[in-house]
């Protein structure tokens, strides 16, 4: 995910040298704070960084907004007080995220992480090579990472930390999203011709516009269909 940061940030971040008052993230006005968060949405495709649903989430029962809000990938709790105190107003250290599902059930996401440490961020480079899903629409770890002690920390950050499979109802949503989009390509045996598949996992990869919900799942499938449709010859 690249990151562009806004130079209203910046200039905020480094306004101490004019005002003589350190700036904090707390202290960012509204409208700054507002429109930071409005560049992360923009930038994830309209997803939050953790669950992929979008943001900001309308609750299906009321119709009304639930809004979504900046997370830390570092905790402000780790940096506030230290010499590294310009964290928590660095653009680089900052997601877009849901609700996390906050007076309506199971936590998940941030709401659930609290002021964990996670190694897994949408930021790690790494990140889509350490999951992978199942068709019941569970995350978890790749099986491909050698070491199980490894495995096992991915799963516990994924499970016990950010709840991505028990919070939200997130695995039926993340096969209904699979499940949709199967529906589509398995119309006139396209599933099966290698150049749809890849095109639309072009599509997926690198949309125009926001991203597709739970877009990991889909890109995840086409990826191990695609290779299977090779090794075919």
């Amino acid at each position: 995910m690249k990151k562009h940061e806004p130079k209203e940030l910046k200039e905020y971040r480094e306004s101490e040298s004019c005002t003589g008052v350190r700036p904090t993230y707390d202290s960012m006005s509204s409208d700054l704070h507002e429109y930071v968060l409005s560049k992360l949405v923009e930038e994830q495709g309209g997803l939050c960084a953790y669950c992929m649903c979008r943001i900001p989430e309308t609750d299906k029962k009321t119709g009304s907004t639930l809004k979504c809000t900046i997370e830390h990938i570092e905790p402000q709790s780790l940096t506030r007080g230290t010499e590294n105190w310009k964290k928590e107003l660095e653009y680089s250290n900052f997601l877009a995220v849901c609700s996390g599902n906050e007076n309506r059930g199971a936590l998940c996401c941030d709401k659930s992480r609290g002021n964990k440490k996670l190694f897994l961020t949408p930021l790690n480079p790494e990140c889509n090579h350490l999951i992978q899903y199942s068709y019941s629409g569970k995350i978890l770890a790749a099986e491909t990472i050698p070491a199980k002690e490894d495995r096992d920390e991915i799963n516990r950050e994924l499970n016990d930390i950010l709840n991505l499979n028990d919070g939200k109802d997130l695995k039926t949503k993340r096969k209904n999203a699979l499940d949709g989009m199967l529906s589509v390509l398995q119309k006139q045996h396209k599933d099966q011709d290698i150049e749809e598949c890849r095109r639309k996992l072009r599509e997926l990869e690198a949309p125009r516009g926001q991203k597709v919900e739970y877009v990991g799942i889909l890109i995840f499938w086409l990826k191990k269909h695609i290779q299977r449709l090779e090794s075919r010859g």
